[in-house]
């Protein structure tokens, strides 16, 4: 949780002005889901005994994903 955080400045820039409070509302509020489900899933994925190991694994590629979107949004830009 806190990769959302640079939601706002990314879509404040890539939205036009007359979308923009539309934008940055939809981006902060992906984020926010993200930072809800990101604890559940782990809480999950603890009660079903997975091992740190996969559970590290998992979020790294989910923080890999994460990496080539802002790639792909800069080159977007």
């Amino acid at each position: 949780p806190g990769g959302h955080v640079g939601n706002t400045v990314i879509a404040a820039r890539i939205y036009p002005p007359v979308m923009n409070a539309t934008g940055v509302g939809w981006a902060q509020g992906l984020g926010r889901v993200g930072c809800v489900i990101g604890p559940a899933a782990v809480g999950v994925a603890v009660g079903w005994d997975v091992s740190n190991t996969m559970i590290f694994a998992a979020s790294g590629c989910v923080a890999l994903l994460g990496a080539a979107a802002a790639i792909g949004i800069a080159h977007y830009e």
